[in-house]
């Protein structure tokens, strides 16, 4: 289904005429074709699964840097190895998003939503620079029905949507933060608090309106939307939200795991000692991430905690950031700054 989807999709983006005359994109569009082509006699003799892999980790790194025309390229290259690599496809239609190449974004996205009813990149940050096009609004109300019609009605379907939008925006900008110079940065973080304010407001007015959105309601993933946007706000924010937050936990309509992170943000926020060893630190001298063990209540029993709240063991977890957990070693130490 998905490759007889995207033979009729690659028809329509690279060979209808009309489509081409009156896209404001047409020479990337046509530029798709050609790069897709140009890796046909490049891969031939190479084992695919092989070319794949480390056509991704190239993808991937040059992403993380903001260097994305070459991660296009990357791409491109698996896509004509695999063209029903879903993955793949989505990676690029956020590429193309990300580099704002509209009609190129929009071409992919359609082949990778036949026969998908998946609604998690609904709230990709990627896709924040299309959001507001007709395309994408027709594109999250078609997932979803589809998504509905697998899973089971949602109680409350464009609060589900609103919910899956506020997530995106909150999650916009962060990747391009990281890795942009001072003064680019300091103008990103402006339109980022932008964002996370219209988010505050949006969810003020759901408050009132609904209480504290409920997994019963809007469904598991969509609800993560409210706790995150809460999560990023200012300290009063969050104290305003944690006893609803606690009261959805005791009722299982929000996830323990979300209210642990938020408990310990409000600890580390007071200058108390956090609980779940949730709360990372970053050096700025050093550019490097490091934990503070002597920020965390009983550092020897905080697995014992995050397990209760239904979080992976502190180990696992700090190596997401390149930290490694030896409080016996180092637990002395004012703080520790180890990286793989």
């Amino acid at each position: 289904m998905l490759k007889a989807m995207h033979n009729l999709h690659m028809n329509k983006c690279f060979f209808n005429k009309s489509v081409l005359l009156q896209s404001k994109h047409a020479f990337s569009v046509i530029m798709i074709y050609f790069a897709i082509n140009y890796h046909q006699d490049s891969f031939a003799q190479s084992k695919p699964q092989e070319l794949i892999t480390i056509a991704e980790q190239k993808a991937d790194s040059l992403k993380k840097n903001l260097i994305f025309n070459d991660a296009i390229f990357e791409r491109l290259s698996i896509y004509k190895i695999d063209s029903t690599y879903r993955p793949n496809i989505f990676q690029l239609a956020a590429l193309y998003s990300l580099t704002r190449k509209i009609d190129s974004a929009f071409c992919f996205l359609d082949i990778a939503v036949e026969g998908d009813s998946s609604i998690r990149f609904l709230s990709n940050a990627d896709f924040y620079f299309i959001c507001n096009r007709t395309q994408w609004i027709n594109i999250c109300s078609n997932q979803l029905k589809k998504y509905q019609l697998l899973n089971g009605p949602i109680k409350k379907p464009n609060l589900a949507l609103k919910l899956l939008d506020m997530k995106m925006r909150d999650q916009a900008y962060y990747s391009l933060i990281d890795y942009s110079k001072n003064k680019e940065a300091t103008i990103l973080w402006g339109i980022k608090d932008s964002l996370n304010n219209i988010n505050l407001v949006l969810l003020d007015s759901i408050f009132k309106n609904s209480g504290w959105p409920k997994k019963s309601d809007v469904g598991e993933y969509p609800a993560i939307g409210a706790f995150l946007i809460v999560q990023h706000s200012d300290p009063t924010t969050q104290k305003k939200y944690l006893p609803y937050l606690k009261k959805s936990v005791r009722q299982h309509e929000a996830d323990k795991s979300n209210l642990a992170l938020l408990i310990d943000r409000i600890k580390i926020g007071e200058n108390k000692k956090q609980i779940y060893g949730s709360q990372i630190s970053y050096d700025d001298k050093l550019n490097k991430n490091y934990f503070d063990y002597k920020k965390l209540i009983k550092p020897s029993r905080v697995n014992k905690r995050r397990k209760k709240m239904g979080l992976e063991p502190i180990e696992d977890y700090l190596k997401y950031f390149g930290i490694i957990w030896d409080y016996e070693k180092y637990g002395s130490q004012k703080h520790d700054i180890l990286t793989k």
